[in-house]
């Protein structure tokens, strides 16, 4: 797990501006340095730049997909932990067979999804 300043770095991919406040305000209690990107296209070049301990992200995004975003992390021989939280239930089974560690559904329950996150950063 990678750590700064003994905090962990999580990186919301998410094309939808009220869905990545939402993740944004479920994690800040937990003060964990967090980014985000509005597309997997962003969302790679900040897990390159920005080495995270967590990714959470969409799958249905302009410019890059969250599936071609998992393909393009763990191509990159990353095995960083990666969470789904979309509304695509139908791609989740694929996000699964990608290398997401975690996949949900929206809407989701809270608590299940910070049982998750808190069970992948260990």
């Amino acid at each position: 797990m990678d750590l700064i300043n003994g905090t962990s770095k999580v990186l919301i991919v998410d094309d939808d501006t009220d869905s990545r406040n939402l993740i944004l305000a479920i994690l800040e209690p937990f003060a964990f340095d967090m980014v985000t990107a509005e597309n997997g296209h962003d969302g790679f070049e900040k897990f390159i730049e920005w080495q995270p301990s967590l990714i959470i992200t969409d799958l249905q995004m302009p410019v890059m997909d969250g599936l071609e975003l998992i393909k393009r992390i763990r191509s990159a021989g990353s095995i960083v932990p990666i969470m789904v939280i979309s509304g695509a239930g139908v791609l989740l089974p694929e996000a699964t067979l990608l290398g997401a560690n975690v996949v949900f559904d929206k809407p989701f329950v809270i608590d299940e999804v910070v049982a998750s996150f808190n069970k992948l950063l260990g």
